[in-house]
């Protein structure tokens, strides 16, 4: 069923579940040991992968400041007033905390998330694609970046609505995001990504921060094979930021209640 997208343009979109021609980890990675992953689906920055791989709060906000090139002021003063640091190291401490609870329920199914994940970002804006080689340049046996590419719940190869802009967030890097996601090269199923990197006896973490776009992915999400897959949902409403009805409300709720129903821990306070 077409849903509303929590984006500018609002258009229905379609919900695929699943394909027959998708690649299926189930089939096709068989054989190796389970293991963690880590998705960061809305990435900017990088603070939340960069959690996930372990590093401190300093090191996870390393991006963190509001220069045109992401690198701290040359000005000690201007560093310390850097109101963007300062919320970075904010809310990072927040996400820490809450990793830190999915981390020991993963321990306790044998599992080292912050040591051990396989850390996969998915980011729409240019902006944030040189931060994004950094952190897998730091990382190179853990950390994968999809950079120029949308999450959608549509298809990501035929369905021309799936190529869609986001509305422009005061969040994004110097208020630029709106203008360069127009420039977006191509969008991937969120369903599909699971599918195809994942298996039923790993221990999987989606991280959700699409600015409102989980309206639509994550009912969608719940009606594909895909959601049994997930172990921990760390989202981010953005109830405020959307103009959405009350039909679109009461479906996000649904499907977060069903997430919880299939035994999936659901976390809706993530910064």
């Amino acid at each position: 069923t077409p849903q509303k997208l929590g984006d500018s343009g609002n258009q229905p979109i379609t919900c695929i579940a699943e394909r027959p021609e998708w690649s299926n980890a189930s089939l096709s990675q068989a054989h190796r040991p389970p293991k963690a992953f880590f998705f960061d689906v809305g990435v900017e920055i990088g603070q939340s992968a960069m959690l996930a791989l372990g590093q401190p709060l300093r090191k996870a906000c390393m991006f963190a400041w509001n220069t045109p090139n992401f690198e701290p002021p040359a000005n000690v003063q201007q560093r310390s007033g850097d109101t963007w640091q300062k919320v970075c190291l904010r809310q990072s401490s927040i996400a820490q905390r809450m990793l830190r609870k999915v981390q020991a329920d993963g321990e306790r199914q044998g599992f080292d998330l912050l040591k051990t994940s396989d850390v996969w970002m998915v980011e729409p804006s240019p902006d944030y694609a040189p931060l994004l080689q950094q952190i897998v340049g730091m990382h190179p046996l853990r950390a994968h970046a999809l950079m120029h590419v949308a999450i959608t719940p549509s298809d990501d190869t035929a369905d021309q609505s799936s190529r869609y802009t986001m509305a422009n967030s005061a969040g994004c890097h110097r208020k630029r995001c709106g203008k360069n996601l127009t420039r977006i090269a191509g969008a991937l199923n969120l369903n599909r990504l699971l599918i195809s990197h994942t298996r039923r006896d790993d221990f999987v973490v989606l991280k959700v921060d699409v600015e409102a776009r989980e309206y639509s992915l994550l009912p969608c999400l719940v009606h594909s094979p895909a959601v049994t897959l997930v172990d921990h949902l760390l989202l981010e409403r953005h109830d405020k930021s959307l103009d959405a009805d009350a039909a679109a409300r009461e479906r996000l709720d649904f499907a977060l209640t069903t997430m919880s129903a299939l035994g999936i821990h659901v976390h809706t306070g993530w910064p």
